[in-house]
């Protein structure tokens, strides 16, 4: 396999995603608008280089930059007509069309008026989604070499391992801050440098996913080459050394749907990608791991996990609320079915289909799947779970047919990542933090070029 000259563009391409993905979650998950800002002008940046990088692509190639990728090509469409369908919302028609798409009563005053009853809220979370999508974007236009895939890798592992290392420390210590910040939540759990301790968890559990996939390459790799231990043993160290980092930091958040989540993700890639020898191996290599991360897991104090745990029973009695929350969710989309009551709009909207036994304010759904349906309707809906759903599809049936041990498992890591924190989903709003859209969508685009195209040096 020959080496492959990188353009000064790609490097820039590069540089920028890279910066993206580091910066978002060390500055707090970007939930804050000032924090935010920044990676939103990068990411206009980012498709304005990747823009200009394609046709340059074009030139020296006489194709399309994504001519191999025909899946991503249309996935990109979704995901533009996902913004589209927001920019829809915050786009003046005259009245009645207005009062037709919206929720009975909200339309704002005026002959000429959006349909959604914020456009602030609505214009922030355009240029929010198009964080997650323009990372997304320069993945499957510019990544061409197994390099690049391990660049990416190793900045994602390597920021999970921070975010573990700097929660365990803060929890451990009982100093509870986030770099200057004195945290006012969560403050007897581990959260890292993020806000709450289920995005944080969600976050890790991505990071194991992709370190499973990594160890796998290395532990296959040089068994098929040497035929014995020699030579891989550094390699297998780290990346045991970072998951059971990972995986401590997670029981130390108190997140009772990440555990859950990632072992669901790894069963169902264990039974739908391996055969026979492989899939033992696989689930020997998952089982060590596993024992790491537990042992590890109760030498620092798996409290906060055990006592989360153990409240489970003690909620269904007290009726856990978030059941009765889903339901009023179901019917903010049903009043806009269509386009939906918003993006961004949620905590406005939801006060008038807030059931009265609820008596908390909500500002989000805790399922990203209703969330996105309900703010977005059945158009927004349609098109980005299409998008994802298309793009996982292609790359599972893609990596089954690649002979590269590389690129099956480094896209088997990042699969194992997306599908954990899709099934986090359910139960909470990942994808409403910048931090863990643009890793999750990262994810989404490095399983795709590893699976999808044929990778230089």
């Amino acid at each position: 396999m020959r080496l492959v000259r990188t353009h000064r563009l790609d490097t820039a391409v590069e540089a920028l995603t890279l910066a993206l993905l580091v910066y978002l979650p060390i500055a707090f998950a970007g939930v804050n608008m000032v924090w935010r800002a920044p990676g939103m002008l990068a990411a206009a940046l980012l498709i304005a280089l990747v823009a200009t990088n394609n046709r340059h692509y074009e030139k020296r190639h006489e194709k399309s930059a994504l001519g191999d990728l025909v899946t991503a090509r249309k996935a990109l469409k979704l995901f533009g007509a996902f913004l589209l369908v927001i920019l829809f919302q915050l786009t003046p028609v005259p009245r009645f069309l207005a009062e037709y798409f919206c929720v009975p009563g909200i339309a704002l005053e005026g002959a000429m008026v959006p349909s959604h009853p914020v456009p602030a809220r609505g214009t922030v979370a355009a240029l929010t989604w198009l964080i997650p999508f323009a990372v997304f974007f320069a993945i499957v236009s510019t990544y061409r070499s197994q390099a690049q895939i391990r660049r990416l890798a190793r900045v994602i592992v390597g920021v999970a391992c921070f975010e573990a290392v700097y929660g365990l420390v803060e929890w451990v210590s009982g100093h509870q801050h986030i770099f200057l910040v004195p945290k006012r939540a969560y403050v007897d759990v581990a959260t890292g440098t993020f806000v709450n301790r289920n995005h944080f968890a969600g976050y890790l559990e991505m990071a194991v996913g992709l370190l499973v996939g990594i160890g796998l390459f290395h532990y296959t790799h040089k068994r098929v080459k040497e035929g014995t231990l020699a030579g891989r043993g550094e390699r297998l160290v780290l990346v045991a050394f970072g998951a059971m980092l990972a995986l401590g930091a997670m029981a130390a958040s108190g997140s009772r749907a990440a555990p859950l989540c990632l072992v669901t993700a790894l069963l169902i890639a264990g039974l739908l990608v391996f055969h026979g020898g492989q899939r033992k191996g696989f689930f020997i290599a998952v089982a060590a791991v596993a024992l790491l991360g537990i042992a590890f897991s109760f030498w620092i104090g798996a409290d906060p996990l055990i006592q989360r745990y153990g409240e489970v029973a003690e909620n269904a009695r007290a009726g856990d609320a978030r059941p009765r929350v889903f339901w009023g969710t179901f019917k903010m989309w049903l009043a806009a079915p269509v386009l939906g009551t918003g993006a961004g709009a949620f905590g406005d909207v939801f006060p008038l289909f807030r059931p009265e036994s609820v008596l908390a304010y909500y500002d989000h759904a805790h399922n990203d799947y209703l969330e996105i349906l309900a703010e977005t309707g059945m158009a927004g809906f349609a098109a980005i779970s299409s998008g994802v759903v298309l793009l996982m599809i292609s790359a599972y049936r893609a990596g089954r047919r690649r002979t590269s041990r590389f690129a099956r498992c480094y896209a088997l890591g990042a699969m194992i990542g997306v599908i954990s924190l899709s099934l986090h989903g359910l139960v909470d709003f990942n994808l409403t933090i910048p931090a863990n859209q643009a890793t999750f969508f990262a994810l989404l685009g490095l399983a795709t070029v590893a699976s999808g195209r044929r990778l230089y040096r």
